[in-house]
């Protein structure tokens, strides 16, 4: 599991995914386990850099899995 943290973590510095991809990867992180630590690793992210498109649509992405639609159109 921590092998997998570091991956994700390393390749959110990398260069951005296309969307289909970024929001795949979610939505399987969802699937297998919640998405909770995934989740805060964009949250990070998008804390760092609030403008960062990746992380907006990552942040949108799990909003909307979580029907907070009013949070992700924000």
């Amino acid at each position: 599991m921590s092998s997998y943290l570091l991956l994700v973590a390393l390749l959110q510095g990398a260069t951005p995914s296309p969307p289909v991809t970024l929001v795949r990867e979610i939505q399987r992180a969802i699937d297998r386990d919640g998405g909770g630590l995934l989740e805060t690793s964009w949250r990070k992210r998008l804390a760092r850099a609030p403008r960062a498109p990746d992380a907006i649509l990552a942040v949108a992405t799990f909003e909307r899995a979580r029907y907070r639609y009013e949070r992700a159109d924000s």
